[in-house]
């Protein structure tokens, strides 16, 4: 993944409604000037109505930067293996990782990050580089906690046709594997981007874990889902501390912002961060810091 956002702090925002709204009529109205459809199709990108967005604003060079990972020691990483009964034998591999400097098998708190589709437990240390983010906040004073990760498959954290079911592995499998290795899994929170935003959001929402806080990037929220799944029931999500944070040129802006909004008419207060990026781990980058300071907040609370 290499598109990127802003390198600086997100604050907080209230996704307001979106001020352009930009119809197939009379986009394509103006496409006959080579100007006027340049407008047409940057305007069309901010507001998301178009597909392929994210290469858009690349295009038109509005994909931003990035946060670079913290050039400090990675935390202390333990990974392995085992094959999930829940996943239909499924060899799942996992990671766990103590903020440098803290010896493994430290009772910490712990947030267990649910990966993206096509992805796997490596990538919130790879690719989002969350050990380092995590060695440099503690340096800053943040309480410790530590980062759980593990594989998950592409069917969403949840139960798939075939009788496997990420979300019981996780559940009946992942965590209980967190408290051999010492972690206190009575203080948990979840995390995740993408599918794994997904499916974060349904396993706070559902109650299967008892986690104090869900924090979640771009959250691969569809129109299309059950009619008891996520998108249509932000009333489960009461009382839970949640955060969502998306780019701008995100394919999944939209329907983020109309769950906010669902969220906030039930009483939930989510907290909300965007800036000018899209779907790519790069831009996550930017959010990964102010997701560690959201944790800690409630796992210390």
């Amino acid at each position: 993944m290499t598109m990127g956002g802003s390198s600086h702090a997100h604050a907080p925002v209230d996704p307001a409604p979106l001020a352009v709204r930009t119809t197939r009529r009379t986009f394509l109205a103006g496409a006959g000037v080579a100007g006027a459809g340049a407008l047409g199709a940057g305007l069309a990108v901010e507001g998301g109505l178009l597909p392929g967005g994210d290469v858009l604003r690349a295009v038109l060079g509005r994909n931003g930067g990035t946060l670079p990972i913290p050039d400090v020691p990675r935390g202390t990483l333990v990974s392995g293996s085992f094959a999930s009964p829940a996943r239909l034998g499924a060899q799942t591999g996992w990671t766990i990782c103590w903020p440098h400097g803290i010896e493994r098998g430290t009772p910490l708190p712990v947030l267990v990050m649910l990966h993206g589709h096509a992805s796997d437990h490596t990538a919130a240390f790879e690719g989002l580089g969350m050990d380092r983010f995590l060695t440099q906040a503690v340096r800053h004073d943040l309480p410790p906690f530590a980062i759980a990760s593990v594989d998950g498959g592409r069917d969403y954290w949840k139960p798939a046709p075939d009788g496997s079911d990420a979300s019981r592995m996780v559940v009946d499998e992942f965590v209980p594997l967190l408290a051999e290795h010492g972690l206190d899994t009575a203080t948990m929170s979840l995390g995740g981007w993408s599918m794994g935003g997904y499916g974060s959001l349904r396993i706070a929402g559902l109650g299967l874990l008892p986690v104090r806080s869900v924090a979640t990037f771009a959250p691969a929220l569809h129109y299309a889902e059950d009619a008891d799944d996520v998108l249509r029931n932000p009333q489960r999500l009461r009382g839970m501390p949640v955060q969502v944070s998306v780019g701008r040129g995100d394919l999944f802006w939209r329907v983020d912002r109309q769950y906010v909004a669902a969220l906030r008419a039930q009483g939930v207060r989510p907290e909300v961060h965007t800036g000018p990026g899209g779907h790519t781990q790069r831009f996550w980058r930017t959010f990964v810091p102010g997701l560690l300071r959201f944790t800690a907040r409630h796992l210390t609370a």
